[in-house]
């Protein structure tokens, strides 16, 4: 199924007399949009996105409905936001322009692709106006067949290569290579999502060959992309490889689908070490020397391997059923080469060694920092 996750803007779905017009078909989305007349004039519409059909509204009346079935392909300016979806047989073509182009695309496509079997064509155009390819409602009256969508295949492009670029598309395939090719999205069983954060969220899943409970961390690509976080995925999953410790969290998969890139870890039952702190309010020092041990030899591990953490925190210190503690989430982490010094300005604010703030590089030296200051 077509992924569907809150691109609902307007909430249509809640609407009754959306509903009423839409009726059994699923909303995939809904926004305001800019549709561009024959008079190249701007007017202010409502587009929804079913998994049968695109509709266009004006003021929740419904103007046209198009079924995905008619669609003969998009085209798209590579300078601005404009696209026109060209219709087949009697359907004329709509201009639109917004700025969540790129969704809107995606999200045609892959339901084309559901409904029909096949990838539906995209064409991007070096154009800042898209007028001379939009076929217009009396050219179509005097021949159904007559279309201005560019035949050019120089032109036609996946709809891969569009939402990530040819460079992109690349690093991403080389996030995914995996210690066991045949594992996918489908071997897991969803059991519960247990935590968010920017690029996605953290599922507990079952393995259905195994049984075994995994901790599954969900990376959108065109999020990495957007926010240039391609490369410290590259370096996580990296580190997430090499490293074999029992106070660190490793990887024990990791794949792709088309929209996300997926990190399979060990569940620990125990939750995070921010909640269990959260509770007590404060451990006896017994208890604190227990968890600074451990934590400790962890750190010594990554830097002996020549990777500081940078950013340790009780909410990235999880607890197994008994007891035991691993460092987790290594998003911030980097690699260091003999005397190197990394510049970046990242970490938690409390947690930030002065060397980070004053932005005159630094090294292992920021994790004992932090250690210091989390204990």
């Amino acid at each position: 199924m077509v992924e569907t996750t809150n691109y609902d803007y307007l909430e249509f779905d809640k609407d009754k007399s959306i509903k009423s017009i839409i009726k059994d078909e699923k909303i995939l989305f809904s926004d305001k949009i800019i549709k561009i007349n024959r008079y190249n004039m701007s007017q202010d519409r409502q587009l929804v996105i079913t998994n049968k059909a695109i509709y266009n509204f004006k003021k929740k009346e419904m103007k046209r409905k198009i079924l995905l079935s008619v669609i003969l392909g998009i085209s798209i300016s590579k300078l601005t936001d404009e696209f026109v979806i060209h219709g087949q047989e009697a359907e004329y073509d709509y201009d639109f322009v917004s700025s969540k182009r790129n969704k809107i695309i995606e999200i045609i496509s892959k339901s084309y692709k559901e409904e029909i079997g096949k990838d539906l064509t995209l064409v991007l155009l070096e154009d800042k106006s898209l007028k001379n390819v939009v076929t217009l409602k009396p050219e179509k009256k005097k021949n159904e067949k007559f279309s201005r969508m560019p035949m050019d295949k120089d032109k036609h492009i996946t709809l891969e290569k569009f939402l990530y670029g040819h460079r992109e598309s690349k690093i991403i395939k080389e996030v995914v290579l995996t210690k066991d090719n045949n594992v996918k999205f489908e071997d897991f069983n969803i059991i519960s999502v247990v935590g968010r954060g920017s690029f996605g969220k953290v599922c507990l899943v079952e393995y259905k060959h195994s049984g075994e409970l995994y901790a599954m961390k969900s990376i959108k690509k065109d999020i990495l992309i957007e926010s240039e976080q391609i490369q410290n995925t590259l370096l996580e999953k990296k580190i997430l490889q090499t490293i074999k410790h029992p106070f660190l969290c490793s990887l024990a998969f990791c794949f792709q689908t088309e929209d996300r890139v997926y990190f399979i870890m060990n569940f620990l039952r125990g939750g995070e070490l921010f909640q269990h702190l959260k509770n007590s309010k404060v451990f006896e020092e017994k208890r604190v020397k227990f968890y600074a041990a451990q934590i400790g030899l962890a750190l010594q591990y990554l830097h002996e391997k020549g990777i500081i953490y940078r950013d340790l925190k009780p909410e990235n210190i999880l607890l197994d059923e008994d007891g035991y503690l691993q460092l987790a989430d290594f998003g911030m982490a980097k690699s260091l080469k003999n005397d190197e010094k990394a510049m970046s300005f990242c970490g938690t604010p409390e947690y930030l060694a002065p060397e980070i703030i004053s932005s005159d590089g630094h090294d292992y030296l920021v994790d004992w920092w932090s250690f210091g200051i989390l204990m």
